[in-house]
Parts: structure tokens; C-alpha cells; sequence
């Protein structure tokens, strides 16, 4: 519905304008006022699409009405409703953005084309202004990502880096990252989804960076501390409409609160390291960095979890992970309140008793005088030292007889095969891991541990590596090589392809070009 202003000092021509909006049932409002200055009020009141004006009225005339809402960057779509003998008004005004004039005595067919071109007028400036509006948002969607990618991933914060993210608004607040992972390709496609039930929780303001196919962010602004309950509820009601809506499981961690951007980049470090947790639960779960908590799942079966995961590590002499995990499960029952110490001190027994045996060590004196000492510790700072230190002689004196079995070489070598052979397909971790027999978490664990990154960052990589060969070799356009390589989403491959490289494919298409014709 559009709302026309009416303007003249003749109500007998303001009634017979308004008379034929109604009769040709045009999609009009309509507003009328006696002079200029009675219509600059309605006009402050009112969003005025269409004013319809006379020139010569008293108080203010039609010209000066004009100049006013020109002055205050008004986009109202002006007409002239003048007399013939006042036609050179008429042409000034014309010089003003007036769109169109109508010669008084009203000419009903001439009234009628001109409210019709109005119309396809004005929907043609409200097309241009949405696509311009979508284009800036964009443009500033593509600006926040890029700065975000560089706080994230670079240690040090540059004055030009921080001048950028503070004109985008990353400023004056508390920040929180909230690091979501799954095991499918899902999450590029569904940002808004988790935004809007973040933002519903925490009020405030969500940005989202889709750090890998299999890995997000979202970094909340927030003007107070947010409570563990919190992030706690909000990591659960994440999990749990994940789960309904996509079927896919959910694993979330919450940062500490940032108060510096410069506190971005080892905040999101941390992050990722405990991204280690995930390996030892099959269902959603939601971390808070420095304090555990684990959602659907007591206490006992996520430690006897771990528990199985270590023992699988000693029976194939994996004892590089077996230090890792004990320490991972020590930083568990840390944060963990409602355990007994003997509890405690006897799932360390064990391991070290599993230990010895694995390695051909095992004494009755040894673990005799490891219990004595155990059971002797005030606290898990002593039993900790004591353990790791432990287990890493036990294990360095293992290795000086025995070879460490190289199971671990054979399963990496065969998913760099598969992903040398199949990238440009829908490949993913759940995937590799069918066709090389291994749990997806296990796997995870054990690439990270030898290739000393994560098997999705690796695949994106590789993937960019053929995409850059593609682009130096071939003429192929930008989306076929991006489907080619293996990337469902052409502006999800133009942004990663950007954040590695600094340049989008078709600018380093054509920076190679460049360079190739000057040698020539």
C-alpha cells in the first residue's frame, strides 16, 4: 500500500485527485494537506511514497515544498499538478527530481498512465534498493568473515587487523566462541539455524564462520557475563534440536569470556585442542573450556569410556595416546566433583597395572610399591606427577627392547589413498572411516596425532591444492572447479579459497595470467 500526499490550496482539486486513486482502485493511502507547511508536517509523520503538489499555494508554495524534502534526502516521488499558464514553475521543479507533471484541468487518461508509470516507478527503486541493500550486506557479510578467519587463525593482531574488526564492531564487548563440530557436512548450510536460537538465548549479537565443511563458529557479542548455566542450556537446547531437526550429532564447545581481541586467537587454540574430548562419546555433547560438561551422559559412563578407549591404546602398544588420554582423563576427573579419591586412585592402578603387563615389566614389587604410594597421595596434583611419570619410564623402557607396532602407519597411508583417489567427491571423516574399519572419533584421533592436523582441515588443503592446479592449467570456469575438487558450495570454496590463499580464484587466475604474459 503506497501513501500519496495530496497537496493544494483548492480542496475541491485535492478531493477530485483523491476521488480517482479510489475510483481506479489504485493500492493508495491517501493524505491531503492545504499549503507546503501543513504537508512537511504530515510528511514528518507520515512515510510518504507519492506527493502530489501544486506550485502556487499560500504560506509555503510548491517549489519551496520541494526544495525542503530534497534537503532532508527525502525519496519521495514528486508530481506536478499545474496549470498551463504556470509551466515554466513546472520546468523548474523538473530540475528538482520531479518525476512526472499533470496539466490541471485533469486529464483522466492522462492521470491514469502517469500513477501507472508511477508504480512500476516505484517498484523498480524499491527492487534496486533491496538488491543494493543484499549486495552491501554481503559485501560486509564477506569483510566480517575475513576479519574474523584472520583474528582466529593469526597470533599476532596487527594495527591495520585491529582497525578493521573495530570499524566492523568487534569492540567495547564480551566475547564468546562457541566451536561446533559434527561429523557430516551440514553445518555451511544451516548458519542460520544455530544463530537464531544462540541469539534467542543470549540476546546479543551472533557472527558465523564456517571454518571447514565440518566445522563452524559462532562468536557471540555479549555486554555481560554469561553464566555457566547458561551456555550450558543453550549448548543442550543446541544438541537436542540438532539432533530432531537434522538427525546428526552435535558436539559444542563454549569459550571463556574474551574480553581483548588479541585473546581471540589462543582462546580458539584451546578450543580445538579440546576438540580431543570428543573422541570419547558417540552422542552430543557441549564443553566449557577449563570445566567439563557432558550432556546425556553421567559422570562414571564418560570416564568408563575413557577408560575403554586407554585400554585399547595399551593392547596395541599405542603409547604415545595412552600418556595423552590418561592426561585427558586426569583433566576430567579434575573438574569433576562427587569422586572418591580410592575411586580414583584405583582407575590409575589399574592403567599402570595394564601397563606393566602389556610391556612384560609387570613385578609383584613394583605394582606392590606403586599402590603403597598411591594410596599414600593428598592430592591429584601428587597422584598426576606421580602416574605420568610413571607410565613414561615404564614406556621409554619398553621401547629400548621392543619396536612400537606401526598399525597406526598403515591406516593413515591407506586414507591418504582414499583421499588422493576420491576428493572430488562427498567424502568425509564418517566416510574414510567405513572403508579403512575404524571408528570416526578413533580415526580423528590417530591422523591428528600423525599428520599433526585434522583430517578435514587436510581434505580442504588438498582440495585447494587441485583447485590451484585447475586454475593454472585449464579454462574452466569457477563453479565447475569448484564442484571438480569437491566443494557442494561455490561461495563457501571462494571464501576458503581466499583465506588460504589471500586472493579469490578468479584474481589468482588472473595474477597467474599476468605474470605468464610478462615472461612471454
Amino acid at each position: 500500500m503506497y501513501r500519496v500526499l495530496v497537496v493544494d490550496d483548492e480542496s475541491i482539486e485535492r478531493k477530485g485527485i483523491i476521488s480517482l486513486i479510489k475510483k481506479y482502485k489504485y493500492p493508495m493511502m491517501t493524505f491531503e494537506a492545504e499549503n507546503g507547511k501543513k504537508a512537511l508536517d504530515i510528511i514528518d509523520k507520515q512515510d510518504i511514497h507519492i506527493l502530489i503538489t501544486d506550485i502556487r499555494m499560500p504560506i509555503m508554495d510548491g517549489i519551496e515544498l520541494i526544495e525542503h524534502i530534497r534537503k532532508k534526502d527525502k525519496d519521495i516521488i514528486i508530481i506536478i499538478n499545474s496549470a498551463y499558464s504556470e509551466f515554466q514553475y513546472a520546468k523548474t521543479a523538473v530540475k528538482m527530481q520531479v518525476f512526472n507533471y499533470i496539466l490541471k484541468p485533469i486529464n483522466v487518461k492522462e492521470f491514469h498512465s502517469v500513477m501507472s508509470e508511477v508504480i512500476h516507478h516505484y517498484k523498480k527503486i524499491k527492487n534496486e534498493k533491496k538488491n543494493k541493500e543484499i549486495l552491501q550486506n554481503k559485501v560486509l557479510l564477506y569483510e566480517k568473515n575475513n576479519v574474523l578467519f584472520d583474528l582466529l587463525n593469526k597470533s599476532v593482531v596487527t594495527d591495520k587487523l585491529r582497525e578493521r574488526a573495530v570499524e566492523l564492531g568487534f569492540n567495547n564487548c564480551i566475547f564468546y566462541l562457541a566451536l561446533m563440530d559434527t561429523n557430516n557436512r551440514f553445518l555451511e548450510d544451516h548458519h542460520r539455524f544455530f544463530s537464531s536460537i544462540i541469539e534467542e538465548d543470549f540476546s546479543g549479537t551472533c557472527f558465523y564462520l564456517n571454518i571447514n565443511e565440518y566445522q563452524s563458529v559462532v562468536i557471540i557479542k555479549s555486554d555481560k557475563i554469561l553464566s555457566k548455566k547458561t551456555l550450558i542450556n543453550t549448548g543442550e537446547k543446541l544438541i537436542e534440536k540438532t539432533k530432531k531437526v537434522y538427525h546428526k550429532d552435535l558436539f559444542l564447545i563454549f569459550s571463556n569470556p574474551i574480553v581483548k581481541i588479541n585473546d581471540l586467537y589462543e582462546e580458539y587454540i584451546s578450543l580445538e585442542e579440546l576438540l580431543d574430548y570428543k573422541f570419547f562419546t558417540d552422542k552430543g555433547s557441549v564443553l566449557i573450556n577449563q570445566e567439563e560438561y557432558i550432556t546425556g551422559n553421567n559422570i562414571p559412563v564418560i570416564i568408563d569410556a575413557m577408560l575403554k578407549r586407554i585400554y585399547e591404546y595399551i593392547e596395541y602398544g599405542e603409547f604415545e595416546s595412552v600418556l595423552k588420554s590418561v592426561n585427558l582423563l586426569m583433566n576430567t576427573i579434575e573438574n569433576t566433583s562427587g569422586l572418591s579419591s580410592i575411586y580414583v586412585k584405583h582407575i590409575f592402578l589399574d592403567i599402570m597395572d595394564r601397563i606393566y603387563k602389556k610391556t612384560i615389566t609387570y613385578d609383584c614389587v613394583d605394582i606392590n610399591e606403586n599402590m603403597k604410594k598411591i594410596m599414600q597421595f593428598n592430592n591429584m596434583k601428587q597422584l598426576n606427577a606421580y602416574v605420568l611419570k610413571t607410565i613414561d619410564n615404564v614406556v621409554l623402557s619398553y621401547r629400548r627392547s621392543h619396536q612400537e607396532k606401526a598399525s597406526g602407519k598403515k591406516v593413515i597411508d591407506d586414507v591418504l589413498s582414499i583421499i588422493r583417489r576420491e576428493y572430488s567427491e562427498d567424502i568425509g571423516l564418517e566416510y574414510i572411516a567405513n572403508q579403512v574399519c575404524l571408528s570416526p572419533n578413533y580415526l580423528s584421533y590417530i591422523f591428528k596425532k600423525t599428520m599433526g592436523e585434522s583430517i578435514i582441515k587436510y581434505i580442504s588443503k588438498f582440495r585447494l591444492e587441485k583447485s590451484e592446479e585447475l586454475l593454472k592449467d585449464t579454462n574452466m570456469k569457477i563453479n565447475d572447479i569448484s564442484k571438480a575438487v569437491g566443494f557442494s558450495n561455490c561461495t563457501y570454496f571462494v571464501t576458503v579459497f581466499k583465506n588460504q590463499y589471500g586472493l579469490t580464484p578468479a584474481k589468482y587466475r588472473k595474477q597467474l595470467t599476468n605474470a605468464h604474459s610478462k615472461l612471454v
